[in-house]
């Protein structure tokens, strides 16, 4: 058997003196049972939510972690074309791709 939560639990036992009392007296019990009830039922939906949130970010980790490996291994590529360049005459330093990859390179080791 499951254990009831303490807020529904305690709910049912104020309605339950009230009943047994028949009210007298007590005319806070209920609206206070209702409450507890009621605060029990938005725990579960921020439950919810926190859960959907976790999970996004999890997500969202994961995602960063794999674009930061791909960005490292196109940066590593991108320094060996550049040192490749920097050999030969036709693409070499000054060339506007020699340009562009280098400042591709800076881009890159600016986000480690």
């Amino acid at each position: 058997m499951t254990e009831q939560p303490d807020a529904l639990r305690l709910a049912g036992w104020l309605e339950h003196i009230y009943v047994h009392y028949d009210g007298e007296g007590m005319t806070e019990l209920q609206p206070a049972a209702a409450e507890l009830r009621r605060l029990h039922a938005r725990d579960k939906e921020w439950e919810s939510v926190t859960g959907f949130m976790q999970t996004t970010t999890d997500r969202m980790e994961s995602e960063l972690r794999r674009l930061h490996s791909v960005n490292a291994q196109l940066l590593e590529a991108l320094e060996d074309m550049v040192r490749m360049m920097d050999s030969g005459e036709e693409h070499g330093a000054g060339s506007p791709w020699h340009t562009e990859a280098t400042a591709a390179i800076a881009a890159a080791k600016e986000m480690k």
